[in-house]
């Protein structure tokens, strides 16, 4: 990270790597999926003998489909009739009997495609070979990228605050003085040494070095055990081969998960993944704010990097992650009436879509908003599902130009004001654009786009038209 370099800056290039990386793990899998499609196909006469063991032998995980299937479109499947050989099975596989040499050939080929356990390819709960190395390539770049950030953190704040290397056990040999051309390299190579030392070391310990504050604010809602939860099986599949140890069953103490024990593989499924890099953005986006915030940035310019952070998931439905940022944002000393008001007017959304509507209807009932600018009045109403209300403040802000009509066909908060009768009657009035007018348009202070723009037209208005 360069001397000049800011908390900000190494935020949005942490943003922008976890922006890359869930869109190549988004087309990389559609594209492995296509492809085991496309493998299937070609395999499926090999699978034909395996589909009749498995009806043959059912348990309570045989799917029914598997159990009704008949022999006629096994061997329609398989392209030849072929049976079971029961006197020659045993419990490491199947034995096959043939009509003619060419079909076992054909078998034996095929088997060849699909390697050591076909089986794999009738689940549908686990990710084939190659999904299953992108989903675990991609837990390891994840957690690549926070280390990566966390670098660049700890540099900031060890050049921000000096004094906290004073107490750093830094020795030099008199050899090792003289590779120095200045005082400035050897304050490098202390501060570098220190940051490497801390990322040796184990993730739950790096986060207290920013500071227990930052914990205690994260525990209600993402906890740092979640976090070493990820660390831990990222160090799982890279020194393991992914097989629970000891290691991992300590650090993760009493929050292991109770079909996880010492000796089983560890999944990584896609659900996992997707949730692991959304706490890890999370966690780590405002550990980040924190520090701006702890080295004298404005409240004001943290709350709104946050807040837009935070509307992003609300956007994508991701109730709870949006919860956690909104929550985080509250806790902020100094924040504007406005940003508290937008933060909690969206975190009552969250609990709302998230079917926890009971757990903030007392607070919704004691809140006294009759003070607040007419947007804010408008997001209140909108939480309460005060539609009638709601829709006369929506044509006054658009009308004052404090809400782009677009935004209704957009924003989470009006989700289900656009299924109501109240905004198909939406009369919207806009005033004529001003020139080089701004035209802010972030979640936390929304203005009207000059949507009104002059068009040139080539239709002639005639006297009857005006």
């Amino acid at each position: 990270m360069p001397q000049n370099s800011t908390v900000k800056s190494a935020l949005s290039t942490f943003s922008t790597s976890i922006s890359h990386l869930k869109e190549f793990l988004n087309s990389s899998e559609d594209h492995l999926k296509n492809k085991d499609k496309e493998l299937l196909l070609q395999i499926a006469p090999v699978l034909a003998p395996f589909i009749m063991q498995i009806r043959d032998n059912p348990n309570k995980h045989t799917p029914e489909k598997i159990k009704k299937i008949d022999d006629k479109t096994l061997h329609k499947m398989f392209g030849g009739e072929f049976k079971l050989d029961k006197s020659g099975s045993d419990s490491e596989g199947i034995a096959i009997s043939f009509k003619n040499k060419e079909l076992g050939e054909k078998f034996l080929q095929g088997l060849k495609k699909v390697g050591e356990n076909p089986l794999k390819y009738l689940s549908d709960s686990s990710p084939s070979p190659k999904v299953d190395l992108l989903l675990k390539s991609t837990l390891t770049v994840l957690v690549s990228n926070a280390e990566y950030l966390i670098s660049d953190l700890l540099r900031y704040k060890y050049r921000k605050w000096p004094e906290s290397l004073n107490n750093s056990e830094a020795k030099f040999t008199f050899a090792e003085l003289l590779k120095f051309n200045n005082l400035e390299e050897a304050r490098e190579h202390i501060l570098s040494r220190k940051v490497e030392s801390v990322l040796r070391g184990r993730i739950e310990d790096c986060i207290k070095d920013f500071g227990p504050k930052f914990v205690d604010k994260m525990a209600t809602h993402l906890p740092t055990h979640k976090i070493v939860e990820i660390f831990a099986r990222r160090n799982l599949i890279i020194h393991n081969h992914g097989y629970i140890n000891h290691q991992y069953i300590e650090r993760v103490g009493e929050h292991l998960s109770p079909n996880l024990e010492q000796g089983k593989k560890i999944p990584v499924n896609r659900k996992y993944v997707d949730l692991a890099i959304d706490n890890i953005q999370i966690f780590f986006t405002l550990l980040a704010l924190n520090l701006w915030l702890d080295s004298g940035g404005k409240v004001d310019d943290v709350a709104k990097e946050a807040m837009n952070f935070g509307f992003e998931f609300l956007s994508d439905d991701k109730w709870l992650q949006s919860r956690t940022v909104y929550s985080w944002v509250l806790t902020l000393k100094n924040l504007t009436e406005y940003d508290k008001h937008m933060s909690q007017i969206n975190c009552f959304l969250t609990y709302k879509w998230n079917g926890e509507a009971p757990k903030i209807k007392s607070d919704l009932e004691k809140l006294d908003y009759s003070a607040c600018e007419n947007f804010l009045k408008m997001g209140y109403l909108l939480v309460h599902d005060s539609f009638a209300e709601a829709k006369k403040l929506v044509e006054i802000c658009i009308k004052d130009e404090k809400l782009d009509p677009e935004s209704l066909k957009t924003w989470p908060i009006f989700k289900e004001f656009r299924n109501s009768k109240e905004y198909s009657e939406l009369k919207i009035h806009t005033k004529a654009p001003k020139q080089k007018r701004p035209q802010p348009m972030t979640p936390r202070k929304k203005t009207l786009e000059a949507s009104s723009k002059k068009t040139k037209t080539t239709k002639k208005t005639t006297a009857k038209e005006i």
